[in-house]
């Protein structure tokens, strides 16, 4: 009689019941929803990210053209920036870069 109680509480604690496994799996599954929202939704984590990348690219753009100026000034006698200081200092300073210009 013994022997078959023991065998009794050793079936009942072998394995994990189909419940919690259900359980499990539904939770994984909201989580995995979860995420995929986060990171693809409207305002998700990477169109934030891209978006901080291109302000922070053109504050970048910005600030060289700034400098570039500032630097096409001091070569000027006058003072004021001149339209070629301003072309070589930025050739200078960009580099590769082609740089647009509307001639007037």
């Amino acid at each position: 009689m013994e022997n078959t109680k023991e065998i009794d509480m050793l079936k009942k604690e072998k394995g994990i019941t189909l419940i919690a496994l259900v359980v499990t799996i539904v939770v994984l599954i909201i989580l995995a929803a979860i995420s995929i929202s986060v990171l693809g939704g409207e305002n998700s984590t990477i169109d934030n990210s891209k978006e901080a990348r291109d302000k922070t690219e053109i504050s970048e753009e910005e600030e060289l053209v700034n400098v570039s100026a500032a630097q096409a000034a001091a070569k000027s006698e006058s003072g004021i920036v001149e339209r070629e200081n301003l072309e070589n200092v930025l050739d200078q300073n960009i580099g590769e870069r082609k740089i647009y210009t509307n001639r007037r």
